[in-house]
């Protein structure tokens, strides 16, 4: 237990209460002064008394992980408990943790006298996307007039994920000036296309309104169109996060989309020298940009249907890039990517080129 300066000159009333009552007693020897002394007096042992509580004793509960999500306030409820489950005598915990990247320093106070636990919420605004795994805390434990501190190192035993900020606005202008054709978005899933598979004689049961007038004319058999409906596309969105100064735009925008139209499409990454099909929400916190080769995306036939629709996010796209993609065009592919003023840049295959649009 230290002696804290500080708290010593903001609380120094509490002594000049205690000498100038104590002064009055003796003077005039009244009894409710000398009262006041002994409770003042009992008081100040108390207070000093209540920080021979150990903190040793006190731990932080564990979670497995914490993940933040960017619709909601960047706050943490951390309970501190006795390792016995036993009643805390600390009269105030003041809680800080430490992240070094970023430099970051968050500190949540509470009273915790004769209580079995404690909860403190813990503002952690100034993080950035990525994981954070068994920061450092601080538990520091002071007096009920802030005259005496002591404080504890620990960890705490969980990790953080930061999931991406959405951006809404970039992802509709994404989707209305480049995404809108290829999910045909402005197509009611009722409205099917369809094509005629053959002709055939007219059965009970058959919708009349199929019956071709023509046919039925010609060979005076009542005859009905038989329609095979197109199977709508699939669409696969792919995050090739190479390393380049719009990864964490365009991976914030990607992660938009996935929020918003996940029920419609397929979403994966490419990671490494693997594609993952289907990321979970948690899986945005995990990824990293690298400078691995981007021919790689010719690769996504192997897990891709050829007939499918695929967007291509690319956050670093140069013509040494587009040279290279030219050389083996997959049909049916659109490729995203964003200028040095944030401004989308798109590419589609178009008769067995990448053209610009």
């Amino acid at each position: 237990m230290r002696l804290s300066i500080g708290s010593l000159i903001n609380n120094t009333f509490w002594i000049a209460i205690f000498i100038g009552v104590f002064f009055h007693a003796v003077t005039f020897g009244f009894t409710a002064s000398w009262v006041l002394v002994f409770f003042l007096f009992g008081l100040l042992v108390f207070n000093t008394l209540t920080l021979l509580f150990p903190l040793f004793y006190l731990d932080v509960v564990k979670q497995d992980q914490i993940v933040l999500d960017p619709e909601t306030d960047f706050t943490q409820n951390i309970i501190i408990k006795h390792r016995y489950n036993r009643v805390i005598y600390l009269p105030y915990l003041t809680l800080t943790l430490y992240f070094d990247h970023p430099k970051l320093k968050s500190k949540a106070k509470r009273l915790a006298f004769y209580q079995s636990n404690v909860q403190m919420t813990v503002s952690l605004n100034g993080l950035t996307r990525g994981v954070y795994r068994r920061p450092d805390l601080r538990l520091t434990a002071t007096d009920f007039f802030s005259i005496f501190v002591k404080s504890v190192k620990k960890r705490l035993l969980s990790t953080i994920y930061v999931l991406p900020k959405l951006n809404k606005e970039a992802t509709n202008l994404l989707l209305l000036q480049h995404l809108a054709p290829v999910l045909n978005l402005k197509k009611k899933d009722n409205q099917r296309s369809f094509e005629l598979h053959k002709l055939k004689e007219y059965a009970p049961g058959d919708n009349t309104k199929l019956i071709d007038w023509k046919t039925t004319s010609k060979t005076q058999t009542l005859t009905i169109k038989e329609l095979e409906f197109e199977k709508k596309k699939e669409t696969y969105f792919i995050f090739c996060g190479s390393e380049g100064i719009h990864y964490e735009f365009l991976l914030s925008v990607f992660y938009t989309l996935v929020t918003s139209i996940l029920n419609t499409s397929f979403f994966g990454v490419i990671n490494q020298s693997q594609y993952q099909s289907q990321v979970k929400q948690i899986d945005f916190a995990v990824f990293n940009p690298d400078n691995r080769n981007k021919k790689i995306i010719f690769e996504l036939d192997q897990y891709i249907s050829a007939d499918s629709n695929k967007v291509i996010f690319i956050p670093s796209f140069d013509d040494n890039l587009l040279l290279e993609l030219q050389k083996d065009v997959v049909e049916n592919t659109l490729i995203i990517s964003v200028d040095d003023q944030r401004n989308f840049i798109a590419y589609q295959s178009i008769g067995g080129t990448y053209e610009k649009i």
